[in-house]
């Protein structure tokens, strides 16, 4: 029997509970720890299971927190086994109890992710119930190279898990395929030779027990779509690079084809039915094979061959789309139900590597819910002053919202990290109280500092009645009745200096927004 440690430590958290569907909260760990929440399981009784994961690349241990529906932190979880550290890969609903959870994690050891899972079933309060390791065996050094690129794992309908992960043995690198019990017993496994640069990003299936695919990237080749099969069988499909998802022509007689073509990126992939995936990323576009460049937001429906059937593309920026391109949420970017597509991006930020790189700058989080013919709902933005925001994870909720983790610093000049925990309910908001403050507004203004004109862009379910410019003594210096769609501002007559811009919607509803005019 494996010496077990288990440590419980206190959690001190900043929380605004609204109601049982929106609340929103920052959390820090006593041990000192900077660690930023990420996976999320939804609770019987709809609360959550977070894991919060060391922002350090090795080392620090990874943690556990339960979320009452209320939002209230009711117990959390720093666990070693062996003296090692536990690095979480994936947290899932037991598949025969219904109050049972399973965490599964690596263990790390100094500074390397060891050849070893470790399956924990807990109760909602993060009680240990039972706890079994699956040991690879001796050749294989570690799991993964790098910490951002941590095994990822299915759950299949026979209470196995199947995990794909970038591994080294003693001969060298490879991706390794294995199907788990969930009470850690090695079934069977496949790997596959591969370079040390290659990471493993995303691995879902269509259906349980029926094909997958799977998302990684190679420095040389860029990110590359396969398919894995019940199996363990793993067949290349096609690079994203090369999937263009929409070609739009335009016909002669101009002496050249005026044909646009967009292709994808980096991507997150996730079911859409038993026989298609949605699949989104941080897009490009082509014009005339050579000419004008740029870049955007898009989802796709493709099948297991990578043939699109469907996409929606937004944020159409020519150049490197400084000032209006989104990244999307670092590890999930998009979570579906029976009826609706939730998508998250962030705005501000230059890339997720913000502690890695020493920059900071203040960012929105931007959440968009879609139908399930890609139609827009509402786009809402979430923003408090100059605080800087990342998004790990969104998550769909049993009540028809979403959940999002990350993490959030409430001063862009320095470092001081928060685990962020985000609940909205179905309509966007995060105040479902009347009149109670929210951070989600409807509509998002840009750029700012401005010079001659001022962008708002509205969510579909709102309208915009009139908008005015007021100087920073409360004089009301220009008014403009606005009934576009997406209305934009000429302030090229106005002084530099700051303005507060109030924007009156259809329905009442007001808000400001501090201006810079340059």
């Amino acid at each position: 029997m494996k010496r077990i440690v288990s440590v419980l430590v206190l959690v001190f958290c900043t929380l605004f509970a609204y109601s049982q569907n929106t609340f929103e909260q920052t959390i820090t760990f006593e041990d000192g720890v900077v660690r930023e929440c990420n996976d999320v399981a939804e609770t019987r009784d709809h609360g959550f299971i977070v894991s919060c994961i060391s922002i350090k690349e090795y080392g620090d241990n990874d943690a556990l927190i339960a979320i009452s529906p209320e939002g209230e932190i009711t117990a959390s979880l720093i666990h070693q086994i062996d003296g090692k550290n536990l690095k979480y890969c994936s947290l899932l609903r037991h598949p025969d109890y219904d109050n049972e959870y399973l965490a599964i994690a690596t263990l790390i050891d100094e500074s390397l992710v060891q050849n070893t899972f470790a399956f924990l079933h807990i109760d909602a309060e993060l009680n240990i119930l039972s706890q079994n390791i699956c040991f690879l065996g001796d050749d294989y050094l570690h799991l993964n190279i790098y910490t951002q690129e941590m095994p990822n794992i299915i759950l299949e309908t026979d209470s196995t898990v199947i995990v794909a992960a970038h591994c080294q043995k003693t001969e060298g690198y490879y991706y390794l395929f294995a199907r788990i019990s969930i009470d850690g017993q090695l079934i069977a496994s496949r790997k596959y030779p591969c370079d040390i640069s290659d990471f493993i990003y995303d691995f879902s299936s269509q259906s349980r027990n029926s094909p997958r695919l799977i998302r990684r990237k190679n420095e040389d080749a860029g990110s590359c779509i396969y398919s894995v099969d019940s199996v363990l069988n793993c067949i290349e499909l096609k690079r994203l690079t090369g999937l263009y998802y929409n070609v739009v022509e335009y016909n002669p007689p101009q002496p050249y084809p005026d044909t646009t073509y967009f292709c994808s990126g980096e991507g997150n992939i996730v079911p859409y039915n038993d026989s298609l995936f949605v699949i989104t990323s941080n897009g490009k576009f082509i014009k005339n094979l050579g000419g004008n460049t740029g870049k955007c937001c898009y989802l796709a429906i493709i099948n297991d061959c990578c043939e699109v059937f469907d996409q929606k593309s937004w944020d159409m920026v020519s150049g490197n789309g400084n000032g209006k391109h989104r990244l999307k949420a670092q590890h999930q970017a998009i979570s579906m139900t029976d009826d609706v597509i939730y998508h998250c991006g962030v705005w501000g930020i230059r890339d997720h590597h913000h502690y890695a790189s020493g920059s900071v700058y203040p960012s929105k989080i931007v959440v968009s819910k879609f139908d399930k013919n890609l139609n827009l709902i509402w786009r809402r933005y979430f923003a408090e002053n100059d605080n800087f925001y990342d998004i790990n994870v969104i998550q769909a909720t049993d009540d028809g919202g979403c959940a999002l983790t990350g993490i959030c610093s409430k001063n862009p000049d320095y470092f001081d990290y928060y685990s962020y925990f985000l609940k909205i309910d179905a309509n966007g908001s995060d105040a479902a109280i009347e009149n109670a403050e929210s951070i989600a507004k409807p509509y998002f203004c840009y750029p700012n500092p401005v010079n001659d004109y001022l962008y708002i862009e509205l969510s579909p379910d709102v309208s915009c009645q009139s908008i005015e410019i007021y100087s920073i003594d409360g004089s009301l210096v220009e008014t403009f009745h606005e009934t576009s769609v997406q209305p934009t501002i000429d302030i090229s007559g106005l002084n530099a200096g700051v303005y507060i811009v109030k924007i009156r919607m259809a329905d009442g509803k007001e808000y400001s927004e501090r201006i810079v005019k340059e």
